[in-house]
């Protein structure tokens, strides 16, 4: 591997990440060998401590610009990628796309990551609900258009239940954001501190955790217990369920199964991973998940 700090290999590799905005972490390591062939390094292979080192690196010299490389996992199954994101603090989501998107674009976008959280079917907005968005000038057509650029663009997924939910590129650039505009209304992982839309809800203390990072806390564990270091009760619960599964079950259960009726507007399927982004099978344990539910802050 290259060292001796900045190099022709750190400068092409942030070129490209500024073209790409988002790889796998594989698609990374494969980058970086393109590179070094090309600037004349010797790299037999790339190895996962090796990406980080080359981040650190470059995140060194554009942190001054309000830019960073993160590494995060996939909610759904743990994928790791290679995000570039916009640092700037500001709640303003236009300040952080709006190199790339036309104002009712902007506005759009604003909404849907609105609507993610708001929604009753917390993490996920329809197709339908989408394009009945109410924006100045947006046709259904345009408000498509926009929709399939930015699933393009691998902000969002489109499962196959036709429900829009945060991708890891989306999570890697507003968890600030969801922070900070949705006090109390976000889950946020106990272990990463990361915001989490899918993860393992404990049932005796309700802490929150992504699938991953309970997996991984619990690992040479006998049997699975909440990562809170207050709680430590064990996490047995129900094997998880898809979307279908749960709609079947809150519309057999009735109007009172929830603490609130669920929304005339909103559809009671939760989301079913996209192509690109599926459930592994090691999601088949005995772990609850929270999907399409978040709790809502009392009135005082």
């Amino acid at each position: 591997m290259a060292s001796g700090g900045y190099t022709d290999l750190h400068r092409l590799f942030l070129q490209s990440m500024m073209s790409r905005a988002i790889v796998k972490v594989d698609g990374a390591k494969q980058l970086l060998l393109s590179i070094a062939r090309l600037v004349g390094f010797q790299m037999a292979g790339v190895r996962d401590h090796e990406v980080t080192t080359i981040l650190k690196e470059i995140n060194k010299k554009i942190s001054s610009f309000g830019m960073e490389l993160k590494e995060i996992l996939s909610e759904h199954d743990a994928t790791k990628f290679v995000v570039l994101t916009n640092t700037t603090d500001s709640s303003a989501v236009i300040d952080k796309i709006s190199h790339a998107y036309n104002e009712k674009e902007r506005e759009l976008f604003r909404l849907l990551l609105e609507g993610i959280v708001e929604n009753e079917s917390y993490g996920s907005i329809s197709s339908m609900e989408a394009l009945n968005l109410q924006i100045n000038g947006m046709r259904a057509g345009d408000i498509q258009d926009a929709l399939d650029k930015f699933v393009s663009d691998q902000w969002f997924l489109e499962t196959d239940s036709g429900r829009l939910i945060p991708a890891a590129r989306c999570i890697a650039e507003f968890d600030s954001y969801f922070k900070r505009c949705f006090p109390g209304r976000v889950h946020v992982c106990n272990l990463c501190s990361n915001v989490v839309f899918y993860g393992v809800e404990c049932p005796s203390c309700s802490a929150v955790t992504h699938k991953h990072c309970f997996t991984t806390f619990n690992a040479k564990k006998s049997a699975p217990v909440c990562p809170l270091p207050s709680c430590r009760e064990p996490v047995l619960g129900h094997s998880p369920q898809n979307g279908e599964e749960r709609s079947r079950q809150k519309k057999k259960a009735g109007p009172g199964a929830s603490k609130r009726g669920p929304s005339a507007s909103t559809p009671q399927d939760t989301p079913t991973p996209s192509q690109e982004e599926s459930p592994s099978s090691s999601q088949t344990d005995s772990t609850p998940i929270t999907r399409g539910r978040r709790k809502r802050p009392s009135a005082d």
